[in-house]
């Protein structure tokens, strides 16, 4: 079946703003975009908590993770990293499903182009 939802839009919504899930948001798979939310969400939290360093600033991160310690810095940094991965990968994938005409909605019905 086809779905009521616009291809088109998915598209822009996911390579405008796929790291937030908004594109799974919007054909109705909320639980997906909450999972691609979250993450994104809590990587540009940890990013403004911790200041986003220039080139000339590097010293200040450095800090931050010293003062955390070992243990602590390296899970933070994985973590980080995982967050990272999860938002950005995910979408690439979506994309590519969408530009297929294979992207589908909540209840398995294939986007059409509007």
């Amino acid at each position: 079946m086809i779905s009521e939802k616009s291809n088109r839009i998915a598209f822009l919504l996911c390579f405008f703003l796929g790291a937030l899930g908004l594109h799974r948001l919007y054909v109705g798979k909320v639980g997906a975009g909450i999972l691609l939310l979250i993450p994104a969400t809590g990587f540009l939290g940890l990013l403004l908590k911790m200041g986003i360093p220039s080139t000339a600033d590097t010293q200040a991160l450095t800090t931050f993770f010293a003062s955390l310690g070992a243990v602590w810095s390296s899970t933070l940094l994985i973590v980080m990293l995982l967050m990272l991965g999860m938002s950005s990968i995910w979408p690439v994938i979506d994309l590519g499903l969408i530009v297929a005409g294979k992207f589908q909605d909540r209840s398995g019905n294939v986007l059409k182009w509007k």
